[in-house]
């Protein structure tokens, strides 16, 4: 009887088996190093369609659009668009400009609904959302994490938020 040969290992076998694990621990490192997501406290911007006819917005009107006291800008109806969960960037938004937290941002609406009527925000899910409906729709505007609305053309940033 011939004794059955074990295939040999190839010298850089053992790397090999250890490639997926390093890639794993590096893309970790750099997630952990990453800046904060988009989710977490930063600058906020505030955003609108890009043919919209506001060009700057104060942090008085700006209240004034997402409380729907002002439906209009330039004779163009207003979208506002505001996130359908308790996210923080939602939170710092509303604690920031309206000085309101989500609850009492809920209950205004439901109130003003009964009480005078209007129409509420339109309710996102998601930061993509969020720029894809102000991209598309004329006259929305709307908030996302700064670092997002650099750089873009498919939407147009009148005024930043700073975290504080």
């Amino acid at each position: 009887m011939h004794p059955v040969s074990q295939p040999s290992t190839p010298p850089n076998a053992s790397r090999c088996r250890l490639l997926p694990h390093v890639i794993a621990v590096v893309c970790l490192m750099v997630l952990l190093a990453a800046p904060n997501a988009p989710a977490s406290a930063s600058d906020i911007a505030v955003v609108v369609h890009p043919d919209s006819p506001m060009t700057q917005v104060s942090v008085t009107e700006l209240r004034d659009i997402y409380l729907g006291e002002m439906t209009f800008w330039s004779g163009a109806r207003l979208v506002p668009v505001t996130f359908q969960n308790q996210s923080p960037i939602q939170a710092t938004f509303l604690q920031q400009v309206l000085g309101i937290s989500g609850n009492a941002y809920k209950t205004y609406w439901i109130k003003r609904i009964f009480r005078e009527g209007g129409i509420p925000p339109l309710r996102v899910s998601s930061v993509e959302e969020m720029m894809h409906l102000v991209a598309h729709t004329p006259g929305a505007i709307g908030f996302v994490p700064a670092e997002l609305a650099s750089g873009t053309s498919s939407v147009r940033q009148i005024l930043q938020i700073p975290d504080k």
